[in-house]
């Protein structure tokens, strides 16, 4: 089994959403680099976490990604079997993570690329925003992960790495971030439901976000083993 390494899970501090993230905010000041600004944000919508969250509810099964935008720590080549799962600590850790993060992907021949992250809500509980980093480094490594459309009878969750906050030249935007933004759509169910993927890209179309920046993830039975 690989599992992701040390500079992969640095990557992914860097941010798994805009760069809001400490590391992040100094490469962008160091290098000089355009990392968002007033001017994009001002032809993006504004984009909150859902309300009425339950956490939970949320957490209580397997999510299975169907679309998901490429990123430096996740590329294509790994966009088979993806999933999420999330388990409550007993207590928080060190650094206050509540939340442990499986994710599992695989390439075409079968290869394991897993991390295992931490994660903790910001602000209200009911709120669908928490943050995401590797559970050996502080929250100020880490970076955004907004669950923006969820309804738990259907099936569906589209999550974010923060608000989209950079025009794109193919209508909506995207978000800013050193590791190249952050969209997926999850399912419950492994199976590809045609019908409600489209009405989730939908949503995030109607949300401001730039669809064309996600890409199919295979969920073969047979690589994936499901059931």
């Amino acid at each position: 089994m690989k599992i992701t390494s040390l500079t992969t899970l640095l990557v992914f501090s860097l941010n798994v959403g805009s760069v809001h993230g400490f590391f992040g905010n100094l490469i962008c000041r160091f290098f000089g680099l355009l990392c968002g600004g007033a001017q994009e944000e001002a032809t993006c919508k504004t984009v909150s976490p859902v309300s009425g969250f339950n956490l939970d509810q949320f957490i209580s099964a397997k999510w299975y990604a169907q679309e998901q935008q490429e990123v430096l720590y996740q590329p294509l080549e790994n966009f088979y079997c993806v999933t999420a799962e999330y388990t409550k600590y007993e207590n928080p850790t060190f650094w206050g993570y509540t939340i442990r993060v499986d994710n599992r992907s695989k390439d075409k021949d079968g290869n394991d690329s897993n991390a295992i992250l931490g994660a903790k809500l910001e602000g209200s509980p009911t709120v669908g925003e928490l943050i995401v980093a590797p559970d050996f480094l502080p929250d100020v490594a880490g970076g955004p992960y907004w669950v923006v459309a969820y309804d738990e009878d259907e099936g569906y969750a589209l999550i974010s790495n923060g608000a989209p906050d950079e025009p794109s030249d193919n209508g909506g935007c995207t978000v800013t971030s050193f590791t190249g933004g952050g969209l997926w759509i999850f399912t419950r169910d492994w199976r590809r439901d045609e019908t409600l993927i489209q009405k989730v890209t939908g949503i995030a179309k109607d949300l401001g976000y730039d669809t064309s920046v996600l890409n199919t993830v295979s969920q073969d039975q047979t690589l994936c083993g499901w059931s």
